[in-house]
């Protein structure tokens, strides 16, 4: 959504160990292809001291649980469900 104006790194509290393929079909029908991504562990990112002036919280219960990164000026929640929640086949999702 914004273009060349941010660079966007993304992290989970759990994360699996493979991208949801259905997460990597809708990317992939905006075009833009996650499918080879491995997910990263939000955890891991703030023990390597990765300084953001932005964080953006997207799943329910996340915002609570999210560490406060150091320097970061800018913090905001949009709350989804949880891709990995879904239940059903692929016509149902």
């Amino acid at each position: 959504m914004a273009g060349e104006h941010f660079e966007v790194e993304s992290a989970g509290l759990e994360p699996a160990d493979k991208v949801n393929p259905l997460v990597a079909e809708v990317m992939q029908e905006e075009g833009i292809d996650i499918a080879a991504c491995k997910p990263q562990d939000l955890f891991e990112m703030f023990k390597a001291g990765e300084l953001y002036e932005r964080v953006m919280t997207v799943c329910h219960g996340g915002e609570d649980k999210c560490p406060i990164f150091p320097g970061t000026t800018k913090r905001w929640h949009w709350a989804f469900e949880d891709p990995a929640a879904v239940e059903g086949d692929h016509d149902t999702q």
